[in-house]
């Protein structure tokens, strides 16, 4: 089986989010993919006021709204097990890695622990980091249209370089044979950060 990481100009939709880390000149930079999750949070400070605490947004981004989605790199047909991109974060420097959301099309039936068909997918970066994850996946519209899910994998903060090559295998067999990779365009939505093969 093939193992391939590139497409043509469009890129995997994908939002990487970082916390920079400052430290002394003896130290190499390293950068970004997303920082420890995201979200809100309440806490009591003195008097029954509560807070909310906003995490350091994204290094990169391409993601677009679930339904503006026109492209997707199918495994099962496409005879592979793995894709990727090289991108560049936004910010230059030390940064953890927290969180990286990936957005996949489903052509197939639903799937996934909640409907006893758990498949696992993993995110390798080019460091030997990975996290994995085992989603629950909507099957197609009835008009035969895709159902978007984006897919979050936790990293829980490594350090990780400004360039990142990364890949995403599953096995496309059975329950994920409708199952492919949300691709966004580089040149069009790509919000933060940079592709560094556009």
């Amino acid at each position: 089986m093939k193992d391939k990481l590139f497409g043509s100009k469009r890129r995997i939709a994908v939002v990487v989010v970082t916390t920079v880390v400052v430290l002394s000149a003896a130290v190499a930079g390293y950068a970004y993919f997303t920082a420890s999750g995201s979200g809100t949070g309440s806490a009591s400070v003195a008097t029954p006021s509560s807070i909310v605490i906003t995490q350091v947004g994204a290094g990169y981004s391409s993601l677009v709204p679930n339904d503006a989605y026109i492209q997707d790199q199918c495994f099962a047909c496409a005879s592979i097990t793995a894709f990727g991109n090289d991108i560049k974060l936004a910010k230059p420097g030390l940064q953890r890695l927290g969180n990286v959301v990936v957005a996949f099309r489903n052509w197939g039936p639903a799937f996934g622990p909640g409907s006893g068909t758990p498949v696992t997918i993993t995110m390798t970066l080019d460091d030997g980091h990975s996290a994995t994850a085992t989603p629950n996946f909507t099957g197609a519209l009835p008009s035969g249209r895709p159902t978007v899910t984006d897919v979050t994998f936790n990293f829980g903060g490594v350090f990780v370089n400004q360039e990142i090559l990364y890949k995403i295998t599953f096995d496309a067999r059975g329950a994920a044979s409708g199952l492919n990779v949300a691709l966004s365009s580089s040149a069009v939505d790509l919000s933060k950060g940079s592709d560094s093969v556009p």
